[in-house]
């Protein structure tokens, strides 16, 4: 199998497990967690499954000197986009901070397009058309208007993760493995959480925390980070910036599919649609894919 249908596979499971975060979220705060909490179990997890493939080889703190400046952005970016999601929760309905942060596809294209001269083909502009409308189809928007902090939170939230699947994929770090750079990623994103957590007294939640909202806090930051944050990695890695920031859409199919199967949330036609144009996408940037590899 090429590797860039690899990276696209693992991107779209990445999407999937992220899909069911909404779930995982609502079961943690059900025994006293925080956003806060939750995001340090998130970064924490994935850096500790990511340490002992860091470690191997050697030159740890070589890899990190010499790419410190990229690390940094990396963490900062992936870090704050969690961060301005769940702010975004408080003030806007869920459905209209999902369709405001999944413009980041749109994001991507316009950041390489700006910095790297990169064309965009007549089959990604459509796979991209495709995906924003079916995202558009799929999400809820009638739960208000919501406020302007709300809006500006979601917009920079499509803004910082564009910013970081671009960065990612353009980073001259061919010479680290990514199981390194997921390590980098993840103990960065933790310390920017773990500002984020004191200054917004995250920590004041934790005697409220029950021993299985405890359990639920670790298998939800596992999952989370070796499905979502991982995946996504290595993933796009693999495959090209743009393909992975379209084909990471599949996260709200997932999550529409796990409300219907799990919560009983109702599937209209409205909804089925959407989901169609986003396989239909799918289905289209796999092909892209083939063709491109074979003219090389």
């Amino acid at each position: 199998m090429k590797k860039r249908t690899v990276g696209l596979l693992l991107v779209l499971l990445s999407g999937a497990v992220l899909g069911s975060m909404p779930e995982l979220v609502a079961l943690c705060k059900a025994q006293g967690a925080n956003n806060a909490l939750l995001l340090l179990f998130r970064f924490g997890a994935l850096a500790l499954l990511t340490l002992p493939a860091a470690l191997r080889g050697g030159g740890l703190g070589a890899s990190l000197r010499r790419h410190f400046g990229v690390l940094a952005f990396l963490s900062l970016t992936e870090g704050l986009t969690p961060i301005l999601l769940y702010a975004a929760y408080g003030h806007l309905p869920t459905g209209l901070v999902m369709t405001l942060h999944f413009l980041y596809p749109m994001v991507v294209a316009v950041l390489c397009f700006l910095f790297f001269r990169e064309k965009l083909s007549r089959a990604k502009l459509l796979c991209l058309a495709l995906c924003l409308c079916g995202v558009f189809l799929t999400v809820d928007l009638t739960g208000g208007r919501g406020d302007a902090f709300g809006v500006a939170a979601a917009l920079l939230s499509a803004l910082t993760y564009g910013a970081y699947i671009v960065r990612l994929n353009k980073a001259e770090m061919r010479d680290v493995p990514p199981l390194r750079l997921a390590f980098f990623v993840g103990a960065g994103c933790f310390v920017v959480c773990l500002f984020y957590a004191a200054v917004t007294g995250g920590f004041s939640a934790v005697p409220e925390v029950t021993p299985a909202g405890w359990l639920c806090l670790t298998a939800a930051g596992i999952l989370i980070a070796a499905g979502g944050a991982l995946l996504m990695i290595l993933g796009t890695r693999l495959t090209d910036a743009q393909t992975a920031a379209v084909a990471s859409t599949s996260e709200p199919l997932a999550s529409i599919l796990l409300g219907v199967l799990f919560l009983h949330e109702p599937m209209d036609l409205r909804i089925a649609l959407g989901c169609l144009l986003i396989l239909a996408a799918v289905v289209l940037l796999a092909r892209q894919n083939a063709r491109e590899q074979k003219q090389k």
